[in-house]
C-alpha cells in the first residue's frame, strides 16, 4: 500500500504548527502536489514557530524527513515531478540563484537560499 503526500498531509496537520518537522513535512508536501499558496503559508509558520528558512536547521529537518521517507519504503518514482511547484510570492520566493548551481543530494555546499528548495526536489524525487 503506498500512501501519498494527501494522505501523509491529513496525518500530519494536527501537529502544524507546533511540531517543527511535522510543519516542514506538510509544506514539502504540499509543493509536490503543486499547493504553493498553502506551502507558502505553511512555511511562514514554520519560520515564525522554529526556524528561519535559510538556516542549517532546514538542512538537518530534511535529511531526517528524507531518512524517515526512505526507512519507509518510499517508492523513488518522482511520481509528483510535473506537479511540483515551490512557492513563489511577495514572502517565499524561488531562490534567484537557483541556476546556477548543480547540487542534486548534497545540501552541504548549498547556499542559504537554495536549500530549502532542494530538500523540496529530493523529497519529490523520493516520492
Amino acid at each position: 500500500m503506498i500512501v501519498g503526500p494527501e494522505k501523509c498531509i491529513r496525518i500530519l496537520q494536527r501537529n502544524v504548527p507546533n511540531h517543527d518537522l511535522s510543519t516542514l513535512a506538510v509544506g514539502i508536501f504540499n509543493v509536490c502536489i503543486g499547493n504553493d499558496k498553502e506551502t507558502s503559508k505553511l512555511f511562514q509558520q514554520f519560520a515564525a514557530n522554529h526556524y528561519d528558512l535559510h538556516s542549517d536547521a532546514i538542512v538537518g529537518l530534511g535529511a531526517d524527513l528524507e531518512w524517515r521517507l526512505t526507512s519507509f519504503g518510499a517508492p523513488y518514482m518522482n511520481r509528483y515531478g510535473a506537479s511540483f511547484k515551490f512557492p513563489d510570492d511577495e514572502v517565499i520566493k524561488s531562490p534567484s540563484c537557483l541556476y546556477g548551481h548543480d547540487y542534486t543530494v548534497d545540501f552541504e555546499g548549498s547556499c542559504k537560499n537554495c536549500k530549502l528548495f532542494w530538500i523540496c526536489c529530493n523529497i519529490s524525487h523520493i516520492l
